[in-house]
């Protein structure tokens, strides 16, 4: 299995703790009416920190989506729809694996790293809609805007996009943790790739590559 580095597994770490801050946050928060303040005041301290963790989930996204659209490597991996035959590795990998076979996990091109991309579109785009649901919801970040149609129609459908893509983000939560445990079990070291720094290389290895550059 190909290793990630180490600033991958730093954005992991990051998006993991936030998505998964963000998801179960959701969770205990009350439905917020734009006709009235919090329905639940006991929820207020949870809006906010949901609020907060959006738009800090959505500056790691757009920093690490940067990172990938810069290095033609990365993006390939993750984006193969974007390149003319990228797709075939998926391809072949979802046929195997509807025969058993399980694909290797790690940093190489095919259907494990395919699903990563689409993860980062739909975190994306349930952060995009988050800080959007901030600056449009009326009467709150809009004040006197309540009487305004155009602007509470606009929240309303922005906030509906924003729950639908949450649902996917819930299930795509869900199946990447089952599928990392079962990459797991498989014995490919996924949990250990990840998230446990890379080993040290031994010191006549160092010193060995060290004198080749020399």
């Amino acid at each position: 299995m190909k290793r990630w580095d180490g600033t991958s597994k730093i954005y992991h770490w990051l998006l993991s703790f936030a998505i998964s801050f963000e998801l179960f946050s959701s969770t205990l928060m009350s439905d917020v009416s734009t006709d009235s303040a919090f329905q639940a005041p006991s929820s207020v301290g949870v809006f906010d920190a949901h609020q907060i963790g959006g738009i800090t989930c959505a500056i790691i996204l757009a920093a690490y989506l940067r990172r990938v659209w810069v290095n033609p490597e990365v993006r390939e991996r993750l984006f193969p729809w974007l390149h003319r035959g990228g797709m075939r590795p998926v391809l072949r990998e979802i046929r195997e694996l509807m025969h058993g076979h399980l694909p290797p996990a790690g940093t190489g091109i095919g259907l494990p790293s395919f699903v990563h991309g689409l993860g980062l579109l739909i975190m994306l785009g349930m952060a995009l809609t988050g800080v959007f649901n901030i600056l449009l919801r009326p009467g709150v970040t809009i004040p006197f805007s309540f009487g305004f149609a155009p602007t509470f129609f606009i929240y309303s459908v922005e906030s509906v996009v924003h729950n639908a893509i949450s649902v996917m983000a819930w299930a795509y939560w869900i199946g990447h943790v089952a599928f990392a445990i079962i990459h797991e079990a498989a014995g490919q070291g996924v949990l250990r790739g990840m998230f446990a720094p890379a080993p040290r290389e031994p010191r006549e290895l160092v010193d060995q590559a060290q004198q080749e550059q020399v």
